[in-house]
């Protein structure tokens, strides 16, 4: 998935995959958020303005989250499938 130039991979996630956040535009990512389809957040971190992450999703149940990413200047919400 793309956005703002920040892709999200893979999609749908298996078990013990990590999830991968690119940012092919140089935007520098500094929080990424998990929340469940309730707003529950399950998942929140720091990227320290990376343009590049990989997050676990061990502990994670099988369902469907949002990923919202901030970055400087812009705010990108994506759908994952685990």
């Amino acid at each position: 998935m793309t956005a703002a130039g920040i892709s999200i991979f893979p999609n749908s996630i298996r078990s013990g995959e990590m999830l991968n956040v690119v940012s092919s535009n140089s935007v520098e990512l500094e929080t990424l958020t998990i929340m469940n389809l309730n707003g529950t957040v399950v998942k929140s971190m720091s990227l320290n303005g990376t343009a590049n992450a990989q997050v676990s999703t061990a502990g994670l149940s099988t369902g469907i989250y949002f990923v919202s990413l901030n970055g400087d200047k812009s705010l990108t919400t994506k759908l994952i499938v685990k």
